[in-house]
């Protein structure tokens, strides 16, 4: 059975709602969200993908709704950290923090050092403006592996990278 995809109107090309926005990169292709296919992803049921954005259009539409939010979630319909999108990610809480609102992110990556030490200095911007950097890791499963199938990283890997999110002052959550 072929799944169709429904973009979101492109006036609200993200969820906006209750002081908070949804943002993502946005779907890797029609029909492939992100390199990770966890067959209980709610993506591959009726979920509205977003629209696909660069980092700069992403920022530009939010500078027209800014009024809107106080949060901004970077999750949605793909893990916009997994490979090969991380430093694409990375860039994109970069370029948010010029909101100076609370950012939240949710990923099941795995992140090299020198991508955290990036995480270190995006939480610093925003510690210095009087908000949080909240780094989510997504773990569902540590006994049945073959629901988070590779290339989902091993969970171990994943609560590790959770432990280096607290170490670096991110607000860290297990998800």
């Amino acid at each position: 059975m072929k799944k169709t995809v429904r973009q979101k109107s492109t006036e609200t090309p993200f969820d906006v709602r209750e002081g908070r926005v949804m943002v993502s990169l946005g779907p890797l292709a029609p029909n492939k969200y992100c390199t990770y296919r966890c067959p209980f992803c709610y993506v591959n049921t009726d979920f509205l993908s977003y629209a696909s954005m660069t980092v700069t259009e992403i920022v530009e539409w939010l500078r027209g709704i800014e009024d809107s939010f106080d949060l901004i979630y970077v999750s949605g319909d793909t893990d916009s950290f997994a490979p090969p999108r991380a430093d694409i990610g990375l860039d994109l809480l970069t370029a948010l923090t010029e909101f100076r609102r609370d950012l939240l992110f949710t990923t099941r990556a795995v992140l090299t050092e020198r991508q955290l030490e990036r995480l270190a200095s995006i939480r610093l911007a925003l510690s210095n403006v009087g908000k949080l950097l909240i780094g989510c890791v997504s773990v569902a499963q540590l006994t049945h592996p073959h629901l988070e199938p590779p290339p989902v990283p091993p969970p171990v890997l994943r609560l590790q990278q959770l432990r280096r999110f607290h170490e670096l002052r991110l607000a860290s959550v297990l998800v």
